[in-house]
């Protein structure tokens, strides 16, 4: 059987978003453990403050994001951070669940560095088979997939709100300008995407041509890189799949619980070296990408 190759498609009707914003608790599988919670900060009285007002009609300003909240989750034997952007609470790092997923270049140190990398039915828990078949009537309103009891896969929406947050912010005019830019315009990459180096004193970004990130809310999103797959048979007629690992410190993009028209396909958020902006694209779901769970409420 020739092998079956899923390439990589191109960011195709990729959109910026302008954009929105969970608490906290334990669960099962991964417990939390609260550090001190920042307080909510006054308004700045500035009257050339951008409208707080959504694009839904919200009124974000009495909406803050908790700068200084802290909190750890464990899932399995690794702690992970935990952040609160408006009002929704999001893992501050990849999820590295040590019993699914896929290490880039199948090398350890890099899952402990960037997480794991997820195809779409790992990440939802589901059968293989549901990376190129329908898996509709598999999804729940609010899937948990491959994260602890009490946190979920996040859909387009989740990211859509945390990014309507982000662009209302009160402070996003004053960082936008920092970097350069009008206030009115989406910095959202800058404001997720980590700085340049890690603990490891190593390069997390391609710095070159790039748009540095200022990781305002603790987000932490670094460049992952992708897993492209094969797919084909052994001597025995049993399938096998085999993975080529490109991109890392280039971009990442995170699944969400968000199929899209045809079998094989999900929607993912994506960051680059290169852009200022999250957009949106979608992906063949048998291809690896991490996964960032979102507490449910």
């Amino acid at each position: 059987m020739n092998l079956k190759k899923i390439a990589m498609i191109a960011i195709a009707g990729t959109m910026a978003f302008g954009l929105a914003a969970c608490t906290e608790d334990s669960g099962t599988n991964g417990s939390i453990d609260n550090g001190n919670h920042g307080s909510l900060r006054d308004q700045d009285g500035d009257d050339n403050t951008p409208s707080t007002v959504g694009p839904n009609g919200y009124d974000y300003k009495d909406s803050r994001s908790y700068r200084d909240y802290t909190a750890d989750l464990t899932v399995g034997s690794v702690k992970h951070s935990v952040v609160r952007i408006g009002d929704q609470l999001w893992m501050g790092e990849n999820l590295n669940d040590p019993s699914a997923g896929h290490c880039y270049n199948d090398d350890e140190d890099y899952c402990k560095r960037f997480g794991r990398l997820y195809s779409w039915a790992e990440a939802m828990n589901l059968d293989n088979r549901y990376n190129y078949e329908d898996a509709t009537l598999k999804i729940k309103n609010k899937h948990q997939g491959i994260c602890p009891e009490g946190w979920r896969i996040p859909t387009s929406n989740d990211f859509k709100k945390m990014l309507d947050f982000i662009f209302y912010d009160y402070d996003h005019g004053d960082i936008a300008q920092d970097n350069g830019f009008d206030e009115n315009d989406d910095i959202s990459g800058i404001q997720l995407k980590s700085t340049n180096f890690d603990a490891y004193d190593d390069v997390l970004w391609n710095s070159k041509n790039g748009v540095p990130g200022e990781d305002t809310y603790g987000f932490y999103g670094i460049g992952t890189g992708y897993g492209d797959t094969y797919l084909g048979e052994d001597d025995y007629g049993d399938t096998v799949y085999t993975y080529e690992y490109s991109g890392i410190a280039e971009f990442t993009k995170f699944w969400t619980a968000t199929p899209v028209d045809g079998a094989d396909g999900a929607e993912v958020f994506i960051l680059t070296f290169e852009d200022r902006t999250m957009s949106s694209s979608w992906e063949y779901k048998e291809d690896l990408y991490p996964v960032r769970c979102m507490k449910d409420f």
